[in-house]
């Protein structure tokens, strides 16, 4: 089928994806968007979309192509460039604690889980709150706070701030310490559930909270899903 599409209906379904409005869902966009990249993978040409041409982007240093194919600038990222579809994807592909964990468990369900267990007011930050990960990867925890990653992390954080610009958070010293406290206990749920030996771990209660550990297609709906939930006006 997919196959059969040719270069007009390309281009009519990939500049009807690339606009937001009250009557297209970001999800439906995104399943458009998927469809289109696939069909180029399969006729081996690269997925670009409107307004992603080369004098709209200007020199903006390294980047990186995201997976509905656009081309990112993680040092000076904008705004425009930043889409739920691209996070959701890579947060549901990232395993955490470096891929040492007896079943896969990813950032997207870590997240999603996280956002459910701070008040409620602070959920939207919550689910986001590793968003930048999407872009950077998922560094961890010895080398992220080492002295020498300090570039890293300032990095991280002017991206976090471009995401949560992107998507009307405004985070505060309240919101960041409810999410800390949530973000801190859950590890130990994680360990227990996921980890070889959890006994080499200093391991106090966490929020005895389940772990699914839900492969990433699962873990893609459930994120997809929460984020549907917490921001309407963007689904």
């Amino acid at each position: 089928m997919i196959h059969q599409l040719d270069d007009e209906d390309l281009r009519a379904i990939s500049e009807r994806a690339a606009i937001m409005d009250h009557n297209t869902s970001a999800i439906e966009q995104w399943e458009v968007q998927s469809l289109v990249a696939e069909v180029l993978r399969l006729r081996g040409q690269p997925a670009q979309w409107p307004g992603d041409d080369d004098a709209s982007r200007g020199d903006r240093g390294p980047w990186i192509q995201t997976f509905t194919g656009r081309r990112f600038h993680p040092l000076s990222p904008q705004t425009t460039d930043i889409v739920i579809e691209d996070i959701a994807h890579a947060l549901s592909m990232i395993c955490r604690y470096a891929g040492h964990t007896r079943k896969f468990y990813s950032v997207a369900e870590h997240s999603v889980i996280v956002s459910l267990h701070v008040p409620p007011e602070y959920a939207r930050e919550a689910l986001l709150h590793d968003a930048s990960e999407a872009y950077i990867g998922d560094v961890s925890r010895p080398i992220k706070h080492s002295p020498i990653m300090c570039e890293y992390r300032r990095v991280e954080a002017e991206l976090t701030c471009a995401i949560y610009e992107r998507f009307g958070i405004k985070s505060t010293v309240e919101s960041q310490q409810a999410i800390d406290v949530v973000d801190q206990a859950l590890p130990h749920d994680e360990i227990k559930a996921l980890m070889a030996d959890p006994a080499m771990f200093r391991v106090r209660k966490g929020l005895d909270t389940s772990i699914g550990a839900l492969p990433p297609r699962h873990a893609l709906h459930v994120f997809a899903q929460r984020f549907r939930e917490l921001f309407p006006e963007a689904a």
